[in-house]
């Protein structure tokens, strides 16, 4: 019997042609065997077996055969595959013919691949309920073979369990069954079903996914911290929060208290939580599931102490008590005490009070209190709680007190004397008065009230305290009785009086007590006998104290007509006042004065251009009432009347002020002309005389002075000129530095240096008060103003000159003093400030007093001898070895500065010495010389280091180029660097207000120019090119400057006072740019470095070898060094000068200059910034 192999498997496509092979020996065709296929096929859902050869005759279509049995070959040849008829299982077999023995067999499974359809999931769009069984079906249609199906969940990389259900035809479907108990975290979480199949192609797969929404149950929590339990203190609002996450949602919850309900909203509030709500809460949801939810919460009430104590106690003297204080708390209290708020030092602890042997000073008031600590809303309060024992003692009274101890009233009014008695005595005491030397009781009780006091109610007043247990000290008082100031003579309501007339006075009487003064005002200013009036007072007092003073006010003066002639201004309010301790009362005068017009209009002209309707205004003061003419320059009255070319408006504006308009509509040229305002009344007439012209330039203000000012600003005040008809009219204030007020002579800091003549400016808008900012403190400026329009500007008005303040003021370093010698040694700061350094000593007795007064302009250290001071006997002997610590509290001298030139009214504050000489030695033998010397040589050698390098790369640089140099054409234009310089940077402040275009004018106009470019009157006036700063504030990036100001030091500060002479390391270079004009060449704010130590002396002299003599000149360029290239960019070559006049650069400034310098090469330029790091060259162009 034949072997029978395993089952082969083979796939194919539809329509390919495929072969099966059945091989056998050869030998079994010697026995004539019976061979045949059969086929195994699935249709309709059942399988079906049929023959397709029996021997080489076919059974049904579309087969061949390879029928060579002699050669042991059997094979299938299918043509054209097709899935119904060729998927399914194939055997041939070769049987002994008439024995049915199977002498060789071959099973071959065909596969049609046919790629499976796309998954469906079932339910398409699933919703379960937490614990409860859920299917998800995956299935496919149209596979062969059967696919093969996997269940994911999220993104988890491994696949979950299902139930494979194989469909075994194309026809039929392929499904896997997921089933899950679903849980609260599975909502929402995606389930994705991925089909795969070897009849795909390789790394293909179909994926389908559905989202879960899982129904939970009610998850139930309380916000109440980790312990479920919400502490709230009493009388506050409690808030009970229930949150509930469920699905589906629920609409509320049941709170329960005790089995009881008790609210249904998430949060109940209860709004004013007492003792008795405290309790377990629990809320419940339930949405329907079958599974509600509960959490509980237990209200804890906090509340302060609540002390209980018996209200009231009697003893007697010599008894001992004990009290106990109960006291409820939660939480518990953290102390609980006995105090006397009447006598702080009496403090029991513990809730038990025990007194032993009482005496009549126990008696009194006892508190007992307790605290404690209550949290609430997650902070921590402390809560008091207290209660009071009054305990009496049987005890006389005490010596009685009068309150107050210096009575007094006044009269008319009432008053309460108020008697007491220490100790106040057990039971409680009589009280009796009685007045003067009389025994007889005038009143009883505590308080003895006087409802209305008079002068003979004075007297001496006594009270006396008793009980049953005896009488107490007597107590007395002198009572005062004050009397408000009362009118016997009032002046006139009102009076009227004419110019001129001579010897007027009005006066008044008044009499109280204390005596009364008088004052005199005059519209509510005090009047001061001298040049306009005299005052003559007459006063008396009687035997009781009061004062009878009588006043005269005389219209008299050395600065009247004649010396007692009324005048015009005289009109007005005249008040008398008397005054006492008590109140003060006045009478009032209305003053009239009849004169003449005057005349009270500020300009005589207007000014209006043609076609416009011109108001000319006369304003007058007069009484009585004038009434007004217009006339014109020939005397003729002009014609007025509504409507016409002339109108006129007369105003009341107060009783004694009038106006008169003159309205002259269209006006033509011949209106152009002087008009004359006529007032006239019962006194007299005024002619005025007002000029109506063209509208022209506004004239100069006057009366400039300085008001006020601060360490960096000067506020100015003028009267405004004239301003031409032009209500635009804005000012201009021009000032400049001219020094610095006690400074000496020697300092040579740039910063006390003058400004140019031409100054600088500030726009001060339209106002004729102004506040010039930015300026240095304590330096002596010169102010003068300027009025400006369309039509020009006005000459200057006279200068005026102003200090800004100091701002800070230096003080001593350090001042040490050595007791065994009594020498003393101040070091000092550098200033440029006349300093007087104010020594002082203090005696045995602690008291200072001035010692000596030094002049210290200029010095670093200040070294003197004072007298040693005596030990005291307490004192033991002083060794030579002097321990600074043992005389720590014992200074002896202090030091502060003072501005030599206030005496002792500018100082700053002292400065205590320090004990001991090894300070001496310290700070005089290391910190000067030897620091000093250190810095120096560190930076020489640097310096030096630095050239010898920058010299050895150049040589090599040149000689690398040498042959390039030589090809040049020398006609050939210079290439420009093409190395881009750094942007410019600009100061943060605007040193000159008036170039920000803040005046609306025609300035770009050459022809309405007002602010030229050119000198106007010796001060510069200009545009900022290319939006640079003006006013010569035209700074470079300073790498290391920390200063905000454009000086080098703070705006508020006094840096560059501080600076002596090298002292600071001032580079000395010239700083004449820093006010003037603007200028492409010039760079400001080398003062930056005053905080830096001083350059090498050689370097210095050869800056100073080339910088320009004129302090206000071009800033003059460096000779050239052998080891630097010539720049042509020190200047902008083939641009115009737009300050030719100035000085010319000497030298080479006009030789071909080498090219190829770049920005940062050169520290000769005086452009670089002077530090260590990269320097960086700015320069500007201005084209």
């Amino acid at each position: 019997m034949g072997a029978t192999a395993a089952v082969e498997m083979i796939d194919t496509r539809e329509g390919a042609d495929i072969t099966l092979e059945c091989r056998f020996s050869p030998q079994i065709a010697s026995q004539d065997p019976t061979l045949f296929w059969q086929r195994t096929s699935t249709k309709d859902g059942k399988q079906q077996m049929e023959n397709v050869f029996v021997q080489d005759r076919s059974l049904v279509p579309n087969y061949r055969l390879d029928y060579r049995p002699h050669m042991g070959r059997y094979d299938l040849l299918i043509s054209n595959v097709t899935y119904d008829r060729d998927n399914g299982e194939f055997v041939c077999k070769v049987l002994a013919t008439g024995l049915g023995q199977v002498l060789h067999s071959q099973t071959m499974q065909v596969t049609v691949l046919i790629p499976p359809g796309q998954p469906i999931i079932s339910p398409a769009s699933p919703t379960a309920t937490e614990g409860k069984q859920m299917d998800l079906i995956c299935s496919t249609t149209g596979g062969s073979p059967d696919p093969m199906i996997h269940w994911f969940k999220n993104d988890l990389s491994y696949s979950l369990e299902s139930i494979p259900s194989l469909g075994r035809s194309r026809t039929a479907p392929t499904s896997g069954n997921h089933s899950f108990i679903p849980q609260k975290k599975d909502d929402g979480a995606v389930f994705r079903c991925v089909v795969s199949s070897r009849a795909m192609p390789e790394g293909e797969q179909y994926e389908a996914n559905v989202t879960l929404s899982v129904n939970y149950f009610p998850r139930v929590s309380v916000s109440a911290g980790k312990e479920n339990i919400l502490r709230v203190e009493r009388d506050s609002p409690a808030v009970l929060k229930c949150n509930v996450d469920a699905k589906p949602a629920v609409s509320n919850v049941r709170w329960t208290r005790g089995g009881r309900f008790v609210a249904t909203s998430f949060t109940h509030t209860i709004p004013k939580v007492g003792l008795s709500d405290s309790g377990s809460y629990v809320c419940i949801a339930d949405n329907g599931l079958g599974r509600p939810g509960e959490a509980e919460l237990t209200l804890d009430v906090l509340y302060p102490p609540l002390v209980a104590v018996e209200a009231r106690r009697e003893a007697e003297e010599g008894e001992s008590i004990r009290v106990h204080c109960n006291v409820s708390a939660n939480p518990a209290p953290l102390s609980v005490e006995w105090i006397r708020p009447d006598l702080p030092e009496f403090r029991q602890s513990g809730s038990i009070l025990s007194l032993h042997r009482i005496t009549a000073d126990s008696a009194g008031t006892y508190m007992c209190r307790a605290v404690n600590l209550v949290n609430s809303n997650g902070k921590s309060y402390e809560r008091h709680g207290n209660a009071t024992l009054v305990l009496r003692v049987r005890h006389k009274p005490g010596a009685a007190k009068i309150t107050p101890e210096k009575p007094i009233a006044t009269e008319g009014n009432s008053i309460i004397l108020t008697c007491e008695a220490n100790p106040s005595g057990w039971p409680a005491p009589q009280f009796r008065w009685w007045k003067d030397n009389s025994e007889a009781a005038i009143a009883t009780g505590a308080r003895f009230a006087i409802n209305s006091a008079h002068l003979n109610t004075e007297g001496t007043y006594h009270c006396q305290a008793n009980n049953e247990m005896g009488h107490g000290t007597s107590a007395s008082v002198q009572l005062q009785v004050h009397q408000a100031p009362r009118f016997i003579a009032k002046v006139p309501s009102q009076k009227t009086k004419r110019s001129g007339d001579k010897d007027f006075e009005i006066s008044c009487d008044a009499q109280g007590k204390p005596k009364p003064s008088v004052r005199w005002l005059k519209d509510g200013d005090e009047i001061l006998p001298g040049l306009m009036y005299d005052i003559i007072t007459d006063e008396s007092e009687n035997t009781v104290g009061v004062g009878t003073v009588k006043s005269v006010l005389s219209f008299t003066g050395k600065s009247r007509n004649g010396h007692s002639e009324i005048v015009p201004s005289d009109r007005g309010q005249y008040t008398c006042i008397f005054y006492n301790s008590v109140k003060q009362t006045e009478s009032t005068m209305q003053l009239r004065v009849e004169h003449q017009p005057l005349k009270m209009h500020q300009y005589d002209k207007v000014a209006h251009d043609l076609g416009e309707n011109a108001k000319v205004t006369c304003i007058v003061k007069a009484f009585p009432r004038p009434d007004f003419e217009w006339s014109n320059k020939n005397g003729k009255r002009l014609p007025t009347a509504i409507g016409q070319h002339y109108e006129v408006n007369d105003t009341i504006l107060s009783e004694d002020m009038f106006k008169s308009v003159l309205v002259i509509n269209n006006i033509n040229e011949d209106d152009y002309s002087e008009y004359t305002c006529t007032a006239r009344n019962a006194m007299g007439y005024l002619d005025t005389h007002i000029r109506l012209q063209r509208k022209g330039p506004p004239e100069k203000p006057n009366s400039l002075i300085a008001v006020a000012s601060t360490a960096n600003s000067v506020t100015l005040q003028w009267e405004p000129g004239f301003n031409g008809g032009q209500s635009d009219t804005k000012y201009f204030v021009s000032y400049r530095k001219v020094g610095a007020p006690d400074q000496i002579s020697e300092c040579d800091n740039y910063a006390a240096r003058s400004d140019p003549k031409e100054g600088r400016e500030f726009d001060c808008q339209k106002n004729s008060t102004c506040n010039v900012t930015s300026l240095d403190p304590h330096y002596t400026y010169i102010f003068k103003a300027k009025a400006i329009n369309f039509k020009g500007s006005s000459d200057f008005s006279e200068e005026v000159s102003a200090t800004t303040q100091l701002d800070g003021f230096p003080v001593p370093q350090r001042v040490t003093y050595d007791p065994s010698t009594g020498q003393v040694a101040v070091n000092l700061a550098s200033s440029c400030l006349q300093l007087l350094a104010h020594v002082e000593t203090r005696d045995e007795h602690g008291e200072w007093s001035t010692f000596k007064k030094v002049s210290v302009g200029g010095m670093s250290i200040l070294e003197f001898r004072v007298p040693t001071p005596s030990p005291s006997p307490a004192t033991t002997t002083i060794t030579e070895a002097i321990s600074p610590a043992s005389l720590e509290s014992e200074t002896y001298v202090r030091v502060r500065l003072c501005l030599q030139s206030s005496g002792e009214n500018v100082c700053g504050s002292f400065v205590k010495a320090e004990i001991g000489p090894m300070y001496i030695n310290s700070a005089a033998a290391f910190v000067t010389p030897t620091m000093v010397a250190t810095v120096v040589s560190i930076v020489v050698f640097v310096l030096l280091v630095a050239v010898i390098i920058i010299a050895k790369k150049c040589k090599r640089t040149q000689k690398k180029v040498k042959k390039d140099h030589e090809l040049e054409n020398s006609s050939s234009r210079p290439s420009i660097v093409t190395q881009q310089p750094p942007p410019p940077y600009y100061p943060s402040g605007m040193e000159n207000k008036a170039l920000e275009h803040s005046l609306d004018l025609g300035l770009d106009d050459p022809a309405k120019t007002v602010y030229g470019t050119t000198p106007q009157n010796g001060y510069v006036y200009h545009n900022a090119p290319n939006g640079h700063m003006s006013g010569g504030v035209n700074m470079p990036y300073i790498d290391n400057s920390y200063s905000n100001s454009n000086n080098g030091g703070s705006v508020n500060s006094q840096d560059s006072l501080w600076q002596a002479k090298n002292g600071g390391g001032e580079i000395q270079q010239s700083q004449s740019r820093q006010y003037t004009h603007y200028d492409g060449h010039s760079y400001g704010g080398m003062d930056d470095y005053g905080h830096y130590p001083p350059v090498q002396d050689d370097y210095l002299n050869q800056r100073n070898n080339y910088m320009a003599t004129d302090a206000y000149g071009n800033v003059l360029k460096p000779k050239k060094r052998v080891d630097h290239l010539d720049s042509p960019y020190h200047d902008v070559s083939g641009l115009p000068d737009p300050y030719g006049e100035h000085h010319q650069v000497e030298g080479d400034e006009n030789k071909t200059q080498h090219l190829g310098l770049s920005f940062d090469e050169s520290l000769e330029s005086g452009y670089s910034t002077p530090n260590s790091r990269s320097r960086r060259v700015i320069r500007e162009i201005i084209v």
